[in-house]
């Protein structure tokens, strides 16, 4: 029985230990998982250490710049009070500039004050002369002008009128207004012809119906002959003399009508009165 119990015992103790060395196997792998926890901590420690080191130099490099640009701005302050310095001389330069031109100025106003009184002096005089000289011109212009207009109421003046030879006895040719003298001439455009005889043709106003042109006992004529001259009936003639008519119509009187033909009348006239006027009736 002793020796069971104590066997028991030993198996007991034997458990023991076993458990012991589960334990110490467990607790060794801890420590083996804290040391590679430990490890990928230093790792970590590493980076940051070599990232911090790199912002360490990207603040060196600002620092570097900062300084550069505090170089350069003690440059641009010196070089704008240089350009400050320099306004401040040009400002004087102007000034004194403007006080010279004002005493220039002066004296020249005074100089233009004496040059224009006297311009305006020869001005005067000069137009007073050419004003003369115009009122001379206007005079001598007047008088050409009434001179032109008695040469142009003396012109003569010539209206016409183609007859109607084929429709009646008489054809109204001219009317006159006023006081005017008159010379009738006619001129065959188409031969004249009538086949039951001869065609008496004179010229003249209501009241005295040839006196412009003197009765022609038969005026059957070729082309181109003349009516109202002191040779009529042919190509050419002297031309009868001027009549005075006064406010009347001039006529042309026929006792027979013309089978065929054409004759175109001519009223050569010049004004004696203020109104006097011939125009085709």
């Amino acid at each position: 029985m002793g020796h069971i119990s104590r066997l028991n015992s030993l198996a007991t103790l034997i458990t023991s230990v076993g458990t012991l060395n589960s334990a110490d196997d467990t607790a060794v792998t801890s420590v083996g998982t804290l040391t590679t926890s430990v490890g990928t901590l230093d790792s970590a420690n590493d980076t940051q250490r070599a990232s911090l080191g790199t912002q360490i130099t990207s603040v060196g490099t600002l620092v570097t710049s900062v300084g550069t640009l505090d170089s350069a701005n003690d440059t641009a302050r010196t070089s704008l009070g240089t350009q400050i310095g320099s306004v401040g001389t040009l400002v004087g330069t102007a000034t004194t500039a403007i006080g010279s031109v004002g005493t220039a100025a002066s004296t020249d106003t005074e100089s233009v004050g004496t040059a224009v009184s006297t311009d305006c002096a020869s001005v005067g005089t000069a137009v007073s002369t050419d004003t003369a000289s115009v009122g001379t011109l206007v005079t001598t212009a007047d008088t050409a002008i009434d001179s032109v207009g008695t040469q142009v109421a003396n012109l003569d003046r010539i209206v016409e009128k183609a007859a109607d030879v084929l429709g009646g006895a008489t054809d109204n040719l001219f009317t006159v207004t006023g006081e005017v003298l008159v010379r009738i001439h006619g001129v065959t455009t188409t031969a004249t012809a009538r086949a039951g005889g001869a065609v008496t043709l004179k010229v003249g106003t209501t009241d005295d119906d040839d006196s412009c042109v003197p009765s022609m006992t038969d005026a059957r004529m070729d082309v181109s002959h003349v009516i109202g001259a002191v040779d009529q009936e042919a190509e050419s003639g002297t031309a009868n003399g001027w009549v005075l008519v006064s406010n009347a119509t001039i006529v042309l009187t026929l006792d027979n009508a013309f089978d065929s033909g054409a004759i175109t009348f001519f009223c050569e006239w010049k004004p004696l009165s203020s109104d006097g006027a011939v125009v085709a009736a």
